[in-house]
């Protein structure tokens, strides 16, 4: 009997370990949460050789430790910019938009090491955009986004999605297992799915275009849940989905 308790105590603990959620929070220098939102960048000097700095710290409010590693994407900045992203003591050019550094974040502590630096080599001006994904090093799909920006170029990739034109759809719907997420959207984007208090439980990226995208949903309890689509940290539309 002793064994069989032994080995169905292993059972719960193996699942509970696969059950654990990507769950990084994104802080600007203050402290402010910036996870899934924006980040407006306070000026961009002017003057020839002159660095703007965009420093965030990455909380891991997971019950275990999680390997992140950070990419960027939708970077625009004026010319004669140039541009690294650093963590944990290394940094990276412009032309490696996925670092191969993994950061171990012990659980519910905080890594302030991440940077993204933008260097004005001829002294021009003009508006400056860059999105930062932070993401499970062991599951690419399990992601977090922060947005900095700098002037108008934030608001363009928002204006050409509205709600009527992403045309979001589930089928089925109720679903059980699987379910199919159609959409169309201008530039790449972010599935998210949330429950009903609110609570993150999928995060998945959005190939731009008209997509349908076979999203695995046996990890989610039955009940109702919410699924939007977001583009460049907005949230552009919100559908209900109902899970058996």
């Amino acid at each position: 009997m002793k064994k069989v308790y032994i080995l169905l105590a292993v059972l719960f603990s193996t699942v509970a370990s696969f059950a654990q959620t990507f769950d990084i929070q994104i802080l600007d220098n203050n402290g402010v949460d910036v996870t899934n939102g924006f980040y407006s960048v306070p000026s961009v000097p002017t003057a020839q050789g002159s660095l703007v700095d965009l420093k965030f710290k990455i909380k891991n409010n997971g019950s275990q430790a999680a390997e992140v590693m950070i990419r960027r994407e939708n970077v625009q900045m004026p010319a004669g910019f140039n541009n690294t992203i650093c963590i944990d003591g290394f940094c990276y050019p412009a032309v490696q938009d996925s670092p191969n550094g993994i950061v171990n974040i012990a659980s519910g502590a905080t890594d302030s090491t991440f940077y993204g630096t933008f260097n004005n080599l001829q002294g021009t001006s003009g508006d400056l955009c860059v999105t930062y994904i932070i993401y499970n090093a062991q599951n690419s799909a399990e992601f977090v986004t922060v947005r900095a920006y700098y002037g108008a170029c934030l608001t363009a990739s928002v204006a050409e999605n509205t709600a009527e034109s992403v045309m979001l759809s589930a089928f089925p719907n109720p679903a059980n297992g699987m379910v199919n997420i159609k959409y169309n959207i201008q530039g790449e984007g972010q599935l998210m799915v949330t429950d009903i208090t609110g609570k993150t439980v999928k995060t998945v990226r959005l190939n731009a275009g008209s997509q349908t995208l076979a999203l695995d949903i046996t990890d989610l309890r039955p009940g109702v849940y919410v699924y939007s689509v977001q583009v460049a940290g907005k949230r552009i539309i919100s559908k209900k989905l109902a899970v058996r």
